[in-house]
């Protein structure tokens, strides 16, 4: 029993209670919260790198120098059980653009001026099962890389 029980009576008994009672539920929301904002922020699957898919960043520069300004076709795209391209950087002929999540499979025509290298990279993640692929294709001859898990 309370000691204010002797004291005052049922009274305080109540009043003791009804604050147990608050902070009780007090620490019940506290709690609940704390566990609702550590979970939203943890993605599972596409986008992180958690054990169910495999963190992918791979580039891929053409071995030859252009001799003269041509059209250059770059693809990015996820295949097998999939993946997600978070962004894809390419050289056209102002310097190298970003695309951040791009719409897949991406695919861009640019024309780059002679004596540069095209180059391509994609940055995101593979699920079990899948690949990211990049390619470049000059002259109708394509070449390019993938990231699998």
């Amino acid at each position: 029993m309370c000691a204010c029980f002797f004291i005052c009576g049922t009274r305080c008994l109540k009043f003791v209670k009804r604050k147990s009672m608050r902070i009780f539920f007090g620490f019940l929301l506290f709690f609940a919260l704390v566990f609702f904002f550590a979970y939203s922020c943890t993605k599972s699957g596409y986008g992180s790198s958690n054990g169910n898919s495999k963190a992918c960043n791979v580039l891929w520069q053409d071995t030859t120098v252009l001799v003269s300004g041509e059209d250059v076709s770059y693809s990015a795209s996820v295949s097998g059980s999939g993946g997600v391209i978070n962004s894809v950087s390419y050289l056209d002929s102002t310097g190298t653009k970003t695309e951040n999540n791009p719409s897949l499979p991406w695919n861009k025509i640019v024309f780059l001026k002679a004596g540069t290298q095209p180059s391509l990279s994609a940055q995101g993640f593979a699920t079990p099962g899948g690949k990211l692929v990049i390619s470049i294709s000059v002259n109708g001859m394509q070449q390019g890389t993938e990231c699998d898990y």
